[in-house]
């Protein structure tokens, strides 16, 4: 009742050792009494063993430790075996890697011949091995491949079930990424541990894409490249989606391509489009006659880039260029050409896309390069009026993420909810055409904007 009931196992441990060495009470105490030293720091145990400081609450509870190893010293408990595993293990915690081994090496001629107790055992040995481990080199490559691969397929054994492995492989992956981010060696930490900011460089992009690919990869490269997160195809989609924003088309295609077959997204709404207001939800359940891949948005805007090279039509074709680039930004209809493996997918809101990704998907510049172009080549009033609107959505949507976006917090802005965009400005010119009457009855921004600037 006390270590159950009182939160108090380390004393009622002692108590029920004293009485009766051999209660099977005692084992079930043990184990929550570790559970209980783990969570002290739990956190620190996922960013790598061998990074936790030397600081005074870092260690498990010594306390615990000495009445643990006094008792598997003592081999006079019911089960001996599992007082010397967690003696190890508690050793292990507090970076005592040597004699973490050598309670294993005590345990291993009295732990049962029954498959739960040596996977448990075989496992313990391993996340020893590496947390002693100072770096990842090629003798501990060749000793930890069979171990680990064993360790993957732990769940497939008749005892899977009753395995818990999966926070020691989480650990053991976070603690090999650590062990080769110290070293330097970015790539293979990205094989073990995805973190986004690894994408922001497209050098590093390439490094890893150029490992993936790479021929007669030894055991533990091909365990590495198992372990990646992202694949061969996925690089090349990511790629693809970040020279296309940045109006890159034909190197976009060529990427695209290479990632095939893994194209299989369809844009849920017409990317060459655009509304007075925008209203997602609507575009996505208009009907298509045409629904496009990122494959065929891209060869799209391949014919579109051709026509305006050649001089034809480049209002037309500069227009639906300009609607295509705001459309795969965060604030456009097909927001789903950017949703890929890398940068994730159902970001409702810029606060859901990891910074690593927001400013490039909530920049405007490509849609305002092909909006200014349609300006130029506009022939009339009408024309003129639309694509200083469409330059004005720009306009906010650069400052709503520069100002608004930017803050985690952008819930609680309380500033104002518009500005006198320059398109604003620049439409009141075109008062008596049809678009400025559209505008004027659709955007209750615009309409506010005139009233206080008639």
């Amino acid at each position: 009742m006390l270590g159950i009931f009182y939160s108090d196992p380390k004393r009622a441990i002692e108590q029920i050792y004293a009485l009766d060495p051999q209660s099977d009470k005692l084992d079930l105490l043990l184990s929550r009494a570790i559970n209980a030293s783990e969570q002290r720091f739990a956190t620190k145990l996922f960013e790598g063993i061998t990074d936790m400081p030397n600081e005074p609450n870092y260690h498990s509870n010594d306390s615990l430790r000495v009445l643990v190893t006094r008792i598997a010293g003592a081999r006079n408990a019911a089960k001996p075996w599992i007082w010397q595993l967690a003696a190890g293990y508690l050793c292990m915690l507090d970076r005592d890697y040597q004699e973490a081994a050598n309670w294993y090496q005590q345990a291993e001629p009295i732990v049962p011949r029954a498959l739960l107790p040596q996977e448990q055992f075989r496992m313990l040995k391993l996340l020893n091995t590496i947390a002693a481990a100072p770096v990842i080199d090629e003798p501990l490559e060749k000793q930890l491949t069979p171990e680990i691969d064993w360790l993957l397929h732990a769940a497939d054994t008749p005892s899977g079930p009753g395995f818990r492995h999966e926070a020691a492989l989480e650990w053991l992956k976070q603690a090999i990424a650590d062990k080769y981010t110290r070293a330097g060696d970015k790539v293979r930490s990205e094989c073990w541990t995805s973190r986004p900011a690894y994408y922001a460089d497209d050098h590093q992009v390439e490094a890893l894409r150029s490992f993936l690919e790479k021929p007669d990869k030894s055991p533990w490269e091909k365990l590495c490249t198992r372990m990646c997160a992202t694949g061969r195809a996925d690089l090349y989609e990511y790629q693809a989606i970040g020279l296309c924003l940045d109006d890159h088309i034909d190197n976009a295609l060529t990427a695209i391509r290479l990632a095939a077959p893994h194209d299989t997204t369809i844009l849920p709404g017409n990317p060459f489009n655009a509304r007075i207001v925008d209203c997602h939800d609507c575009d996505h359940i208009a009907p298509q006659k045409i629904s496009y891949s990122k494959l065929s948005f891209l060869q799209t805007l391949k014919k579109l880039q051709d026509k305006i090279a050649a001089g034809q039509d480049v209002f037309t074709n500069a227009i639906l260029m300009g609607n295509a680039q705001y459309n795969i930004t965060h604030f456009g209809n097909a927001r789903a050409f950017y949703e890929c493996k890398v940068i994730g997918s159902d970001m409702a809101e810029p606060s859901s896309i990891d910074t690593t990704f927001r400013t490039r998907l909530l920049n405007m510049n490509t849609a305002v390069k092909y909006y200014t172009m349609a300006l130029g080549a506009a022939k009339t009033d009408e024309q003129r009026a639309k694509c200083q609107y469409l330059l004005a959505k720009c306009q906010r949507n650069a400052w709503y993420a520069k100002n608004v976006f930017s803050k985690e917090d952008y819930r609680d802005y309380e500033g104002p909810a518009f500005m006198a965009w320059d398109g604003f400005q620049a439409l009141k010119q075109y008062s008596g055409t049809n678009y400025y009457k559209e505008v004027l009855h659709e955007c209750g921004y615009f309409r506010t904007y005139v009233q206080k600037h008639p």
